[in-house]
């Protein structure tokens, strides 16, 4: 008997986020409550907090849970101002260029 691969979203909440987000979009409505942009703010949970762990993260300072990778952490501060400024597609795109970059820094295994 051969298992199946459950196939699973690396970054599932900000997913689902952004899925509901278009359709709020398209009903008129805000696309993003105060609630989730204020997540998006906090790099614990924002779309890189979200990524694996293994991420080397800056454990002190003001920055404390932020990538050392600066793509990475470049990234999620776009990733904000698109959930802020209410832009569903541009977060969409960039919550994939995110996941994209946190399997790059696991598989290297250096950040720059």
């Amino acid at each position: 008997m051969t298992k199946r691969k459950k196939k699973t979203n690396p970054t599932p909440y900000w997913t689902k986020v952004i899925e509901r987000a278009k359709k709020r979009k398209k009903k008129g409505l805000e696309p993003f409550t105060d609630y989730q942009r204020d997540l998006s703010e906090e790099w614990v949970t924002c779309a890189c907090g979200k990524q694996d762990a293994r991420i080397p993260r800056d454990h002190l300072g003001l920055n404390r849970g932020a990538p050392l990778d600066d793509r990475l952490r470049h990234l999620g501060n776009i990733f904000c101002c698109h959930v802020t400024d209410g832009e569903v597609v541009k977060a969409g795109r960039t919550l994939k260029a995110i996941e994209h970059r946190a399997f790059q820094v696991l598989r290297d295994g250096r950040f720059e």
